[in-house]
């Protein structure tokens, strides 16, 4: 056994062992018995380390942390979710990005199943490694594919989308407006400053509405492309 210095007049060795050798360690006894608890040295150190323990207890729930040149001190533990519930989440809940094959958020025996960032704002679950559903930075909802229409199903194989469309109108009969490309007209309106005579869908893709006077009208329309 190696010496020990120490300023104490009175050391109890009957409460603390020392021991030496590849796996040296420093035991507190308990008051009676054989068991102890303890403290073990790697098997090697490239130097002498020494730490310096706090002046003072911590607070309930604080870890002990080194400032890297020995020093220990009392610190709040980062994060504060515990898996059991009973610590909830106090701040934002970040993740990495992760992709079809390897999601940010998955499981531990199925890692190749989850939810990932496929690009900016863009949020995606995919199954087996692959893509299943998305939805883009404009909320439209894409399963089985990037979205074309508010829902695309199929990679575009059934399209579900609609929009409402205008056009005002000043002195004139009539007034039209028509559906962007891709869309069909589900329903025509018409709103104006004198009465209206009626107003009709024109063709599949665009709406009609005629007057008795000049004046300012706008004529609009519901369109969809449901395929």
């Amino acid at each position: 056994m190696g010496s020990i210095n120490c300023s104490l007049k009175v050391i109890w060795l009957t409460a603390l062992l020392f021991t030496q050798g590849a796996d040296a360690q420093v035991r507190l006894l308990e008051n009676s018995g054989p068991n102890y608890v303890g403290f073990s040295a790697p098997a090697a150190v490239s130097s002498n380390i020494l730490w310096t323990l706090p002046a003072v207890d911590g607070s309930a729930n604080q870890v002990l942390s080194t400032n890297g040149s020995g020093i220990l001190t009392w610190q709040t533990a980062g994060g504060d979710l515990k898996s059991d519930g009973t610590i909830g989440m106090s701040g934002t809940f970040k993740v990495v990005d992760g992709t079809a094959a390897g999601p940010g958020i998955t499981f531990a025996s199925d890692t190749d199943t989850g939810i990932y960032r496929a690009g900016a704002n863009i949020f995606a679950i995919s199954t087996t490694g692959a893509e299943r559903l998305r939805i883009d930075s404009s909320g439209r909802v894409g399963i089985g594919g990037a979205p074309a229409e508010r829902l695309d199903i199929g990679g575009g194989n059934i399209k579900m989308g609609w929009e409402r469309v205008t056009n005002t109108c000043n002195n004139n009969s009539n007034c039209t407006v028509n559906c962007t490309a891709g869309k069909n007209v589900l329903s025509c309106g018409c709103s104006g400053s004198d009465e209206i005579k009626y107003y009709f869908p024109n063709t599949d893709t665009s709406c009609r509405c005629d007057m008795f006077d000049t004046g300012t009208y706008t004529v609009y329309a519901i369109c969809a492309n449901m395929k």
